[in-house]
């Protein structure tokens, strides 16, 4: 006995219709989970600390990044050099700190102050009086306004 085309017709409808439903469905608890997870890193990277974070070593092309001396190491070697009145070197500005700051100078690193002069010379708040060669250190000078004979920048706190 054959069966009526149209029940065999609705049939194969109704199948394509279930196995359809049941793909959505699939395809809905799949989002969802991947949702979940996207969640839960979002999360777990809002716990994590900053990528900025210096205390954190990171690769970038295959090198270690650079340790970014400690915020209050620049503003430090910006108040010794506010305080004097002659040329200096990184050599005095070091045995200002140690003088000062003495708990801090046992952490510092030895590249630290060269390269906080350096950066405070690119932004025009020191001048470079004698640049250094080998053992001899660069000697630098506190750059003044023209008009107010002030200090460039000294008043601003950090970098």
């Amino acid at each position: 006995m054959k069966d009526d085309p149209v029940k065999l017709l609705q049939k194969i409808i109704s199948d394509i219709h279930r196995d359809y439903e049941d793909e959505v469905a699939t395809a809905i608890d799949n989002r969802e989970a991947k949702l979940r997870e996207l969640r839960e890193i979002f999360e777990g990277e809002q716990k994590s600390p900053p990528i900025s974070d210096p205390s954190i070593p990171r690769k970038s092309g295959g090198r270690r990044a650079p340790v970014i001396p400690k915020p209050g190491y620049a503003q430090i070697v910006r108040n010794i050099i506010a305080e004097t009145d002659r040329k200096f070197d990184k050599n005095y500005i070091e045995r200002q700190m140690k003088k000062k700051h003495p708990d801090m100078v046992a952490k510092l690193r030895p590249v630290a102050v060269p390269n906080i002069l350096r950066r405070l010379a690119k932004a025009g708040m020191i001048s470079t009086v004698e640049h250094g060669t080998g053992r001899k250190p660069s000697t630098y000078r506190k750059t003044v306004h023209q008009q107010t004979g002030f200090p460039k920048n000294f008043g601003e706190k950090g970098e």
